[in-house]
């Protein structure tokens, strides 16, 4: 995950809606193939109002090819 980032799993997100920010860009990526859960909270972001989110093509692969920093969790 990158420094910084909050980890928020699928099934947890409609949950955590108030501890994402509305006034700052949230780029969404995961470790499944086609950005599928990615996709899946995108709907849920869009659906409850919010307005500056995306979808990581390539998701957590992508980002670390990119040379972003990934902390790992023990």
């Amino acid at each position: 995950m990158d420094p910084g980032a909050l980890h928020v799993p699928l099934q947890d997100v409609a949950r955590r809606l108030k501890e994402l920010p509305r006034d700052r860009d949230i780029i969404l990526y995961c470790a499944c193939p086609s950005e599928a859960s990615a996709a899946r909270v995108a709907k849920i972001l869009m659906n409850h109002g919010f307005k500056r989110f995306r979808p990581l093509y390539g998701g957590l692969d992508a980002w670390v090819a990119a040379g972003y920093d990934v902390e790992k969790s023990i």
